[in-house]
């Protein structure tokens, strides 16, 4: 055989291998089940191929429509094959596998439950709290659906959408919900939810008393849901500290609860009632807040309370100056 003919069945081959990877296999079920009057070949039958660009033409092809008075349509693998030719695709495209005969059951979509609106909460929350989906807990604070005027709350086919605050907060929020069916938009309105984030913690397991060490009798960390941002100290925060006041068992233990032993106190760097300079640090992002006012004294080193003069707000951060504190964020 000359060099030529085996180029020429070589590259016969080639295209023919080719031409099978974009083969589109369409399998075809007894019995499937749609919720809208008019669908599509991929809402019935199991459809693959390489090309996804094919594999995505063929499932959008409109392949049956239910009239007023009918519940079951029997699909066969002939109609389907003659549809997908009308719709422009070549026989040699594709091929059909599975059942004969499909019979597709209408379904009336059910009405929406307080269950998918936070669903669609827990979505929201999460993707503006970041974390993974076994980490932040969403409940409504109370019933949903149910205050809806009836003409909304038992129509088939809604689809809640919940809008998070920017930025994502914890506890008792407020948010807007809206109800879309289809592509419109029927209401919106001011929810409430319980917003919970899963968060490492030191929980106290019997009273400390002022000046008493921290060691792990007395104090435990633990993973918890809570409902407000709260330290996470580490064994090397707790390492070595007293508590700076009475602690109660089961309390949930802030930096600013501890304190190092007087031998190990060095310069006093920040009084109680000073003002002080904040540094805020994200990364390589430093930001100062200057109105700011100390509620504890401490040593560099040393986690204090500060109150933001302008919101009034209070914060824990390390003193890492005279007069100066800064917060991680």
């Amino acid at each position: 055989m000359d060099s030529a003919r085996i180029i020429f069945l070589f590259v016969a081959l080639a295209n023919s291998l080719v031409a099978q990877d974009k083969v589109a296999r369409i399998v075809v079920p007894s019995q499937a089940a749609v919720g809208d009057l008019k669908f599509s070949l991929g809402s019935v039958a199991q459809i693959t191929c390489r090309d996804l660009q094919m594999q995505r033409r063929i499932s959008a092809i409109d392949i049956g429509e239910f009239q007023a008075d009918e519940s079951i349509k029997t699909l066969t693998q002939s109609f389907i094959s003659i549809r997908l030719q009308l719709s422009g695709i070549r026989r040699d495209a594709f091929e059909i596998d599975g059942a004969q005969n499909c019979q597709v059951e209408y379904q009336l979509p059910s009405p929406l439950t307080d269950f998918e609106v936070e669903a669609a909460g827990g979505q929201a929350f999460r993707d503006a709290l970041g974390g993974e989906a076994k980490d932040v807990r969403v409940r409504l604070t109370g019933p949903f659906m149910s205050s809806l005027p009836t003409g909304i709350k038992e129509k088939p086919g809604l689809r809640a959408e919940v809008m998070p605050p920017n930025p994502g907060r914890l506890g008792k929020v407020s948010t807007l919900v809206r109800l879309w069916h289809g592509d419109d938009m029927l209401m919106s309105r001011q929810t409430q939810f319980e917003v919970l984030q899963r968060q490492n913690v030191a929980i106290t397991l019997a009273s400390v008393r002022r000046d008493q060490p921290i060691s792990e009798r007395n104090v435990r960390l633990e993973s918890r849901f809570v409902s407000k941002p709260v330290d996470q100290p580490t064994q090397e925060d707790l390492a070595g500290k007293i508590a700076r006041r009475d602690l109660k068992p089961g309390q949930t233990l802030s930096l600013a609860d501890l304190k190092k032993p007087i031998s190990q106190t060095s310069a006093t760097a920040v009084k109680s009632r000073d003002s002080i300079e904040v540094e805020a640090v994200a990364g390589r992002l430093r930001v100062r807040l200057r109105a700011a006012t100390a509620l504890q004294s401490g040593a560099i080193g040393d986690i204090i309370q500060f109150r933001n003069v302008g919101s009034g707000r209070v914060r824990t951060g390390r003193i890492i100056d005279n007069g100066k504190v800064q917060v991680q964020l």
